[in-house]
């Protein structure tokens, strides 16, 4: 049986739920970090496409940003943020997810340890996640890790 190429590897974030990986193990020039977690809008409306299009955008910058002054990814990026937008109510917690395809930059020595450069990425990648989740603050959503938030209160 053939060995798995692919590899990957968690990424510690307090919101979201995202891991860092590869599809070749042997040469992990392609990274992608993926993420989910469940938001909740603050305000009723009828249609939240506006929403979930300037989350989309303000995610798109902010990687722009960062990847700007990299000396380790290219500034080109696939991002692709999933949200149903005839799922997304006023009370109720709807998956979200994320997709990010980067790709390392080549004037430099590849880095081919995927321990290597979670260590070079998780940093930012922290800071891009953090900022994400303060622009969807700002848009008025609840951001939660699980479907359901424990109900402190149910024991006692």
């Amino acid at each position: 049986m053939a060995k798995r190429l692919n590899i990957e590897r968690s990424v510690g974030n307090k919101t979201f739920k995202a891991r860092i990986g590869s599809i070749n193990r042997l040469n992990p020039v392609s990274i992608y970090i993926t993420g989910k977690a469940y938001i909740n809008p603050n305000f009723d409306s009828e249609d939240y496409s506006d929403e979930i299009d300037g989350m989309d955008g303000d995610l798109k910058a902010i990687l722009k940003r960062y990847l700007k002054g990299s000396d380790f990814l290219n500034n080109v990026f696939i991002s692709n943020l999933e949200v149903p937008k005839n799922g997304l109510k006023y009370g109720k917690n709807t998956y979200m997810c994320f997709q990010l395809f980067f790709s390392q930059k080549f004037g430099n020595e590849v880095c081919r340890n995927m321990n290597d450069i979670k260590k070079k990425m998780c940093p930012w990648i922290n800071d891009v996640l953090d900022e994400f989740e303060r622009k969807l603050v700002e848009r008025g959503f609840t951001i939660h890790e699980k479907r359901r938030e424990p109900d402190i209160y149910s024991k006692i």
